[in-house]
């Protein structure tokens, strides 16, 4: 697709390659000449990687896979991980107050979003990409 920008990495299951994932979304927007509004992608982005490190990681030595997709106005998202998949569900009531509120962001601030299980768990998720700065 034309105007595509792609940027993909694999990440260690570990807690502190969330602050990696983020970076990335600051490294994609580099290449535009646009000052662009991040944080529901950094925010979302730190959700799921989160998620996948919690629940979707196997053991010593597992990866969660990262990809970004900057196409002209949007972003989309992919986190892998190998894990065996779950069935996303609203958050319930009788969750702890911390918890449960990674998909539930996403639900919410994401433009379109999905869970994909082949293998591996894959959450996805698309957000605008707006233009911040005095001629916004």
């Amino acid at each position: 697709m034309s105007g595509d920008i792609e940027l993909s990495a694999e990440l260690p299951a570990i807690a502190e390659s969330v602050g990696r994932a983020r970076a990335l979304v600051d490294e994609i927007a580099l290449e535009g000449a646009v000052e662009l509004d991040l944080w529901p992608a950094r925010l979302l982005l730190s959700e799921v990687v989160t998620n996948a490190v919690r629940h979707g990681a196997s053991g010593p030595g597992s990866t969660v896979g990262v990809r970004l997709v900057r196409r002209p106005g949007s972003l989309r998202v992919e986190v892998s991980d190998p894990g065996a998949g779950f069935d996303p569900s609203p958050r319930a009531s009788g969750h702890a107050l911390g918890s449960g509120w990674g998909l539930h962001f996403v639900s919410e601030v994401a433009e379109r979003w999905g869970v994909e299980t082949d293998g591996g768990t894959r959450v996805w998720f698309e957000v605008a990409l707006n233009e911040v700065g005095p001629s916004a």
